[in-house]
């Protein structure tokens, strides 16, 4: 049997981060906006401006960011906890934790895409054509790198899966990491800060001079190493009680206010912008920078304006956000089948009356599934984590 380390003076083994759920939520809705705003495309810009457009590209960027952020938190939070209390790192205990949660949903996501979707447009004789990547880039969690190489022009719900190819290379290099150094994570994330800046930089110069134009940095993993550097670092710092964090938990309600204030007016400027060299290699630093303050302000703030925490709705709703991810793209793609049976027509338009309430249909459809996917099946898996959990 596993003997427990004595717990350690002033430190609790058990520790939830109650706010980061709703954070989570925030995340997803930021992606939802982003995806159901092409389906209206060029009627969208013409009606809104390209700067609302670029604005709600960038705020699902910042949702994107958000998921990767928090992960790297998390992971590395929980990581080092273990490690002070029972002294070492079990590295196969963390990937079955973490396969556990990912690949049953990520799996049923492959099957309903690859066999049911082509099977659903013949047997409903829809003039859809959808382009279907390899099966082999999801297998291998290297969609991402596919996109790299190959640009993103198929079908919408597979595209989303690059994420999920980014979380598990970062689970897989992050584990074995902490399983090599231990609780000296430090400077393994400053080194992945630094080549995440520098990636975007060099990307960016080189989409300005037309060098390896064919190639789509946004999908690489490079790209987003400046998040989990961050999100790394944000866990090391409120580990280690270190002054700063002590500062933020300090800072009184006033400030508080005009400091969102003031990260809320730099990302609509920065979503104004979105594209631009400048504000590419700024968001490397500021975006997950941003997200770190608000993970240490909401968890131990003491003047905090709001706690996300006691918004539980949006708590619960952040609970099921891998499943509304994942389901979204699905829904939003089964509505336009069904206006397209309803209309007697082979390929569904969204006009009038439709087009307004689609977003709220798509968004209610794809709670809901996401709730009953979480309950009935994502659940049965997640109670298996509990065989290969540490600490609570």
């Amino acid at each position: 049997m596993e003997k427990k380390a004595s717990r350690k003076k002033g430190k609790s083994r058990r520790l939830h981060y109650k706010d980061l759920d709703s954070l989570r939520f925030l995340g997803f809705l930021l992606v939802f906006i982003m995806h159901i705003k092409s389906f209206f495309k060029e009627d969208f810009i013409s009606k809104y401006g390209e700067n609302i457009d670029k604005a709600l590209t960038f705020g699902g960027v910042f949702g994107i960011e958000l998921f990767f952020t928090i992960s790297a938190f998390l992971i590395t939070a929980l990581a080092i906890r273990e490690i002070e209390y029972y002294g070492n790192f079990k590295l196969m205990a963390f990937y079955k934790r973490r396969a556990l949660r990912i690949l049953p949903l990520y799996i049923l996501i492959l099957i309903l895409i690859f066999i049911g979707i082509p099977k659903i447009i013949g047997f409903l004789d829809l003039n859809y054509h959808f382009k279907f990547p390899p099966l082999l880039p999801f297998l291998t969690f290297s969609s991402n790198f596919f996109y790299y190489s190959d640009g993103a022009d198929f079908f919408t719900g597979l595209v989303i899966l690059w994420t999920i190819a980014v979380e598990v290379q970062f689970y897989i290099f992050w584990g074995f990491v902490i399983n090599l150094v231990g609780k000296n994570l430090k400077k393994v994330s400053y080194v992945l800060i630094a080549i995440g800046v520098l990636y975007r930089l060099s990307s960016s110069l080189f989409t300005e001079l037309e060098i390896f134009k064919d190639y789509h940095s946004y999908y690489n993993t490079l790209y987003y190493l400046s998040d989990f550097g961050i999100g790394a670092l944000v866990a090391i710092h409120v580990r280690e009680k270190k002054d700063l964090v002590e500062y933020i938990k300090s800072l009184d309600k006033s400030f508080l206010k005009y400091l969102y204030s003031g990260f809320v007016a730099y990302l609509i400027v920065a979503g104004v912008f979105y594209g631009n060299i400048i504000f590419n290699v700024l968001n490397a630093l500021i975006v997950p920078s941003i997200i770190g303050f608000i993970i240490i302000e909401q968890t131990f703030g003491s003047n905090s304006i709001l706690k996300f925490r006691n918004l539980k709705i949006a708590t619960y709703l952040g609970k099921i956000s891998y499943g509304s991810y994942m389901y979204h793209i699905l829904v939003m793609d089964f509505i336009v089948f069904g206006v397209a049976i309803w209309q007697g027509e082979h390929q569904g338009e969204l006009s009038g009356f439709i087009k307004v309430i689609f977003p709220f249909i798509a968004f209610i459809s794809t709670i809901i599934l996401a709730h009953l996917s979480y309950k009935y099946f994502e659940k049965p898996f997640l109670r298996l984590r509990r065989e290969y959990k540490r600490l609570n």
